[in-house]
């Protein structure tokens, strides 16, 4: 239902238009035309011999146009609260295109026997069943007889995945267990479950309890697991999490199986689409395990949207630059058409302040907070920005706000617990996706009408010329809790001469009594604490500052405790802003 709101909007919102600094790379590829004939198998159930589920698809199939022709074919699952009817437009347009498109209901969903395995073992060998059927029942390029004349040889069959949330989930870890999968086009997936689920041991109770949960036991049949995993996660049952929570959502994480992708001998093709304004699945965690992958080709785009919003005009069969990207990478990989796609920088990135879109070899994120990937082989991720230090210093008692300079200070200020500071994320969903998508009605605030006892505010001096943050800023920070639970959520902005603040990135943070995650809350005692920023791209303008606020609450995370708390903020070495300006 959000994505078709979240299309319908986007109908109305001014296009994009995409520039870059520098030389403009073009997005205008040299596509396959659609010029196929094709048929449609609208009711076509196939089964896992595994156990015996029945999955619900559809089939679309071109027409030969020369006796023996052959095609690519395509497997699409479906969103979360979709179904295998979702992709019909843009399943025919592959069609058309000379693909064999095979769109499905995960099981759970849909038409589908079994209950939702998000991603698990159960789901990834369904995927091999389907490419199994479809190797051995329609004409896919690059199957050919065994020379014994027993049987045929599919190793080389030219199979791609594509599919959004869920089925951009699905479509990565399928890639994971079937050599088979050349190519993947993954929009908005997941990368790390944990990240996703619990970013920072802070839960999502808008994302978590009322669209996966609440919604997904409407529209599907969940596993009564799922709950009692949701259940622990918004208790902060931490043994429990270590015990159920981690060992369930790292099985069901493309980043635990980067050896899979990574083999020598593989040949394998990886676009991933992510939204800068994705609370669910943010664009942070989809940038880590990016820089894990070691294929043939990997490229990862950036664009302003919620959750699945920039790929919902697609669906509809708006001209939409996700699905053309898409076109483009199967008929570079599947094909081996040159489209020019390859030509491009590897990463792009939508600025939120402006039209422009940033095209980019590297993009800096600093790799911490990745205790549950301990034991995962992977890369060192290899920063070729150096950011900018600044230092938070001391709120003196005449001003709104503290500094961020270039040297540290001293001192201390405290802030209380409450739930209303003069800071906001918005309306949960809702401010985002108008944020994203009409590029007027972004998320505001008054820094200097902020409760000075429930927030803080440090800012730069005003900038001399205009900058571009672009990339993954992160926030280190030196504090004393009053309790063994404490939460704050540190907002980013640019400041105009007045002290409006205009969001552009933010991060949640959750201390617990438990230090299995990141470093425990232990009242009175002061600690380091070190995370990322949502990865974000945005200007500041000539004359405006930078500037972090941070308060204790926001209706888009979980609080971990009813009771009232202080935390101290300690001034030194330990507490600074990295900041990863354009070069």
């Amino acid at each position: 239902m959000i994505r078709w709101i979240a299309a319908f909007i986007l109908t109305l919102a001014p296009k994009q238009t995409a520039h870059a600094m520098g030389t403009l790379p073009s997005e205008s590829f040299d596509l396959s035309p659609s010029d196929y004939q094709w048929t449609y198998q609208e009711t076509l159930n196939i089964t896992n011999p595994d156990d015996g589920v029945t999955l619900s698809c559809n089939l679309f199939l071109p027409e030969p146009k020369v006796s023996g022709e052959t095609f690519p074919a395509l497997v699409m699952p479906n969103s979360w609260l979709m179904e295998e009817h979702e992709y019909w437009v843009q399943a025919k347009t592959f069609c058309e295109k000379g693909y064999i498109v095979l769109s499905y209901s995960a099981r759970g969903w849909g038409q589908s026997e079994g209950v939702v395995d998000v991603g698990g073992r159960k789901d990834t060998d369904d995927i091999t069943a389907l490419i199994d059927w479809l190797t051995a029942n329609t004409p896919v390029t690059g199957v050919v007889e065994n020379p014994d004349g027993n049987g045929t040889d599919d190793s080389d069959a030219r199979i791609g995945m594509c599919g959004i949330s869920l089925g951009g989930g699905l479509s990565l870890m399928g890639a994971a267990f079937d050599d088979r999968i050349k190519a993947v086009m993954a929009m908005v997936p997941w990368g790390d479950l944990v990240d996703s689920l619990y970013l920072n041991q802070s839960p999502k109770p808008v994302w978590v309890k009322g669209i996966l949960v609440g919604m997904g036991g409407i529209a599907a049949n969940l596993d009564p697991e799922l709950s009692i995993i949701t259940d622990q996660l918004f208790n902060h049952e931490h043994e429990a999490h270590f015990d159920t929570l981690l060992p369930w959502a790292l099985s069901r994480s493309p980043i635990n199986f980067l050896d899979k992708y990574n083999k020598e001998d593989r040949d394998l093709a990886v676009c991933i689409s992510t939204n800068l304004q994705d609370f669910l699945f943010t664009p942070t965690q989809m940038l880590r395990f990016y820089y894990g992958l070691n294929v043939a080709a990997k490229r990862i785009d950036f664009n302003r949207g919620i959750h699945a919003s920039s790929e919902g005009t697609g669906l509809v069969g708006i001209p939409n630059t996700v699905w053309n990207r898409a076109y483009a990478w199967f008929d570079e990989h599947l094909k081996g058409m040159d489209t020019g796609i390859t030509d491009n920088p590897s990463i792009s990135i939508d600025n939120k302040s402006s039209s422009q879109r940033h095209y980019l070899d590297h993009l800096y994120i600093k790799d911490i907070n990745g205790m549950h990937l301990e034991g995962i082989p992977r890369a060192p991720v290899e920063n070729a920005i150096v950011p900018e230090k600044r230092y938070l210093t001391h709120r003196p008692w005449y001003s709104y706000k503290g500094g961020l300079k270039t040297h540290a200070g001293g001192g201390s200020n405290t802030i209380s617990s409450g739930l209303i500071s003069g800071l906001t994320l918005g309306i949960p969903l809702l401010s985002s996706l108008l944020e994203a998508h009409t590029q007027a009605l972004h998320i505001t605030a008054s820094l200097p009408l902020a409760s000075r006892s429930k927030a803080i505010v440090f800012a730069t001096e005003r900038m001399g010329s205009t900058r571009t943050l672009v990339g993954t800023p992160s926030l280190s920070l030196t504090l004393t809790p009053s309790a063994e639970r404490v939460q704050l959520i540190a907002h980013l902005y640019t400041v105009d001469a007045l002290g409006i603040g205009t969001l552009i990135s933010h991060a949640p943070l959750t201390l617990l009594e438990s230090d299995r995650l990141m470093p425990s809350a232990e009242p009175g005692v002061a600690k380091t604490y070190e995370f990322n920023f949502i990865t974000t791209a945005a200007d500041v303008p000539r004359g405006h500052r930078l500037a972090v606020a941070i308060d204790t609450f926001d209706l888009s995370y979980s609080r971990p405790s009813e009771e009232a708390f202080d935390i101290t903020l300690h001034y030194g070495e330990g507490s600074f802003l990295e900041i990863p300006w354009l070069p």
